[in-house]
């Protein structure tokens, strides 16, 4: 019979690397595909990392592992650094928890995480690769660069980060040139993200910049919104 002793040597090197294993909302579940994300008050994102050296393995102790926020609220430990005696072929996994600022801000936020030795000589930032927006507003396109008289258009209502909005949106949209069949004004409801309407000529030819107002009004708890549209009747 012979035995054979083996042992395994993990090695670690200083130089670091990482990526962003899953990212979980609160209220959403799994949106680690997703490359925006729409924030709600009281939403909190999880951001799953997991660091390694160079060799795929846990980073040497003393490195430092932390989530880099911007304006976004993080809880919980911010900063995680390598304990002594912490060796293994799968990395590091640390866990962030993200939240919308205090304060509105309207703007995306691109959150990363910094890699950075145990001496402190060299730090690399990650992008956990995707943007976080408390914009909560609406945005349109519409089918013809300028509305005219006599010619269908049709108005898509997205939200922040482009995704066609199919709650209820009712919108009211008011006339400075033109008409709706003898009225300045229309009511118009979608529940598909679109609506599409006709303007009628009000007896004088002309472009007017500012010749529609449309206001939108959103169900739940995004913003209305008011858009100038310009109109050639």
């Amino acid at each position: 019979m012979h035995v054979r002793d083996s042992a395994r040597f993990i090695v670690a090197s200083n130089q670091m690397y990482g990526a962003v294993a899953s990212i979980t909302s609160s209220i959403k579940g799994d949106v680690t595909s997703r490359s925006c994300n729409i924030m709600r008050s009281e939403e909190r994102f999880f951001i799953n990392f997991v660091a390694r050296d160079v060799n795929g393995n846990t980073p040497p102790a003393g490195s430092y592992v932390a989530i880099v926020p911007y304006t976004l609220n993080a809880y919980g430990a911010q900063e995680v650094q390598v304990a002594p005696h912490v060796f293994g072929t799968d990395g590091l996994s640390v866990m962030y928890e993200v939240g919308p600022p205090d304060d509105r801000t309207n703007k995306a936020v691109y959150p990363s995480v910094r890699l950075t030795t145990e001496e402190g000589s060299e730090a690399w930032d990650v992008s956990v690769g995707a943007s976080f927006t408390d914009d909560i507003g609406l945005d349109y396109t519409m089918d013809a660069t300028v509305v005219a008289a006599a010619t269908p258009v049709t108005f898509t209502f997205t939200d922040k980060c482009g995704e066609l909005v199919t709650d209820e949106i009712v919108v009211n949209a008011e006339l400075n040139n033109g008409t709706f069949g003898g009225s300045s004004s229309a009511v118009f409801t979608t529940t598909t993200g679109s609506v599409t309407f006709t303007v009628d000529t009000d007896g004088v030819s002309d472009l007017n910049s500012s010749g529609m107002f449309l206001e939108v009004y959103p169900a739940g708890d995004r913003d209305n919104e008011v858009f100038i549209i310009p109109l050639r009747d």
